[in-house]
């Protein structure tokens, strides 16, 4: 696994590396897990080493099998073992024990429960005996059963809340992975999808390319060949149906204009086809077009916002609401018959508006006049009334 990514660890394995650091006086560390991925027990185990940093080593427990599935279902949640205890521990230690059994026991098995078989993950921690009695001049109750029952049982709470917080990690990671990859399956499906959809689009413009060519050279009386250039400009249009039919015919024409009297079989290449330019022009045009209609509704809008404006602030002066008027109180001042000539210059664009924005200048729409007109059905414009 990734150590640049943890998430992918078991939790068990994330906790060991915890527990080599997190307690000190230790000799070694072994974790005996169930991994749903793989639907076995794996083992690892971890050796101290004060010159440099070790890794966890993958161990085989085949041996072993029966006794730790065993063990992963006992209760008991910690305990203390001396090495008779394990039939897996062949370690000879030059330590030579005290005569208290209570020493013996340097190490601790923590139980934690695994959510994927209900069962429980093992954790062993073996505690170098010189380090555990190193304070045995200060005396030997230091080491009593009380004590290392402490010991045994922060160690538990202590690594039982690390694992439930890893295994949350992990199964929150797990679910972003599933959806990740997911969304990334859907993408791929709809990739998929489109591209078949663009080759028979592309199979389909071809064979309407062949039927215009063939009609073609059946009134020319000759032949007529797509270069692959050219089927792959034309499989691969965009554009509009009319612009390539209107291309083929003139490369048609061009290319048999170019070949006239000189053979009876002629072949079409990309250079040939014009369409391109064609399409350009056209989507070009048409964003200008569009580009300048949104402009000029802008320029309406802030007409009719200015007069909507002032035509507030003349009715608050109680004052008639004309176009001389309108035109003192606007934020730039402005003679009434240019506001006469503003209305007839965006008279369309503001029937368009007012139509299209009903709630809108609702001051304008009923108190002044030329504006009120332009919604009135069958109004002559040039017979409105002027706006002084």
């Amino acid at each position: 696994m990734s150590a640049d990514l943890p998430f992918y660890e078991h939790p068990m394995l994330r906790l060991l590396h915890f527990a080599s650091e997190a307690f000190s006086g230790l000799e070694r560390l072994l974790t005996v897990f169930y991994n749903r991925d793989l639907n076995k027990l794996q083992a690892y185990s971890l050796m101290i080493s004060a010159e440099e940093k070790t890794k966890a080593e993958p161990l085989d427990i085949h041996e072993f099998y029966g006794y730790f599935f065993t063990r992963r279902r006992e209760m008991k949640s910690y305990e203390w073992l001396v090495n008779k205890d394990l039939p897996f521990e062949t370690r000879r230690s030059n330590y030579v024990p005290v005569i208290f059994d209570e020493f013996q026991r340097n190490i601790l098995v923590l139980r934690l429960s695994n959510p994927d078989d209900s069962n429980r993950d093992l954790l062993y921690l073996f505690f170098d005996p010189r380090k555990i009695i190193k304070g045995v001049n200060a005396g030997l109750q230091e080491l009593d059963t009380a004590r290392k029952d402490l010991l045994a049982e922060m160690a538990y709470r202590v690594s039982l809340t690390l694992l439930q917080s890893y295994q949350n990690d992990s199964h929150h990671f797990q679910r972003f992975v599933a959806n990740t990859r997911f969304l990334a399956q859907k993408i791929q499906q709809e990739r998929s999808r489109l591209e078949s959809m663009q080759k028979n689009i592309g199979q389909s413009l071809i064979n309407l390319a062949l039927d215009i060519i063939g009609e073609y050279a059946l009134q020319k009386g000759i032949k007529i060949h797509l270069s692959s250039e050219a089927e792959l400009l034309i499989r691969n249009y965009s554009g509009d149906i009319t612009l390539l039919r209107k291309a083929i015919v003139e490369a048609c024409i061009f290319a048999h204009t170019l070949n006239e009297g000189t053979s009876k079989e002629i072949t079409i290449y990309d250079w040939h086809l014009r369409f391109d330019g064609h399409e350009i022009k056209s989507k070009a045009q048409g964003k200008a077009d569009e580009k300048k209609h949104d402009d000029k509704i802008q320029r309406t809008l802030e007409l009719l916002n200015r007069l909507e404006q002032a035509t507030r602030q003349v009715i608050e002066k109680n004052l008639p609401v004309t176009g001389k008027n309108l035109g003192l109180f606007c934020d730039k001042p402005i003679s009434a018959p240019a506001i006469s000539d503003a209305i007839k210059k965006h008279h369309d664009r503001i029937q368009e508006l007012l139509r299209q924005f009903p709630e809108n200048w609702p001051l304008l729409r009923e108190h002044f006049t030329p504006v009120n007109q332009i919604l009135k059905p069958k109004q002559n414009f040039g017979q409105q009334k002027a706006a002084g």
